[in-house]
């Protein structure tokens, strides 16, 4: 079953602290509104607990890393996120992009800098340069980048 959870109700997840893997099939903005949670406060503004803070893994599929919003891509914002994660101790040790479109190497190498492992799953663009196979291992494509 999948359903689109509203920021409120992400919230209450994200103070699990045993949630260690986590998978979204949509509500991009909602979740990374969420994961940003108490990373990058305002001069006089309340410290807000971080949000997710044991997050080991997380899946996001079928989101469009060329989606804008306030002029910056998804897989920008994506990156940034992760990058301030980092900083506050909470480094993701895998993230999977399954099917998610618009991604390319240059995403993955600045996701790579701030998260372990990308596994990077069904990239259509990838997909439409190599073809529908592996050219390694002869099924559909599937790309993992250890940056262990």
């Amino acid at each position: 079953m999948s359903s689109h959870l509203d920021q409120d109700t992400l919230l209450v997840f994200s103070d699990l602290p045993h949630l260690k893997s986590l998978w979204c099939a949509s509500n991009e903005y909602t979740l990374l509104k969420v994961l940003f949670r108490g990373l990058a406060t305002k001069p006089g503004t309340p410290v807000l607990p971080l949000s997710f803070a044991g997050l080991q893994s997380l899946t996001i599929a079928y989101w469009a890393m060329n989606k804008t919003h306030a002029e910056r891509t998804l897989a920008k914002w994506l990156t940034d996120c992760f990058r301030l994660r980092k900083k506050a101790g909470l480094c993701l040790e895998l993230l999977t992009l399954q099917f998610c479109i618009a991604v390319d190497r240059e995403d993955v190498n600045f996701l790579g800098e701030c998260i372990k492992k990308v596994d990077w799953l069904g990239n259509r663009d990838i997909n439409e340069e190599i073809g529908d196979e592996c050219p390694n291992c002869g099924e559909e494509e599937h790309h993992w980048i250890d940056w262990s």
